[in-house]
């Protein structure tokens, strides 16, 4: 009797996209507030805000919101990348390769250490 496993399938490859931009491209698509508010006074007089309803009950969106909503996406869209972490700790060992090991004459070492006991 043979136990053979079957060979893993291969990896397919993932593509996972884990920029900030997209992160807010998201926020702005799904979060920001773009409805209409019906503000109406109490019977007491203070002022209140509810979502306006058309005739069919939907929510009814606000024209500037939508606009200011989508400039927003649109700047964002259009500024650079912003690199992660890792390329700048990656491009600060990369500089520090490049630059030449220092010698004994211009290392500045001070050592008053005795030796112990």
């Amino acid at each position: 009797m043979e136990n053979r496993r079957k060979p893993a399938p291969t990896a397919a490859t993932l593509d996972i996209n884990c920029d900030c931009k997209e992160t807010m491209i998201d926020y702005l698509k799904n979060a920001f507030p773009t409805q209409q508010m019906h503000v109406f006074a109490t019977s007491d007089g203070s002022l209140r805000s509810e979502p306006m309803r058309d005739e069919a009950g939907n929510m009814v969106e606000c024209a500037e919101a939508l606009a200011t909503r989508d400039a927003l996406i649109e700047e964002l869209c259009a500024m650079p990348p912003v690199p992660a972490g890792t390329h700048i700790i990656w491009s600060e060992i990369m500089e520090n390769r490049r630059k030449p090991a220092p010698t004994a004459a211009t290392l500045d070492i001070n050592c008053d250490c005795k030796e112990a006991v």
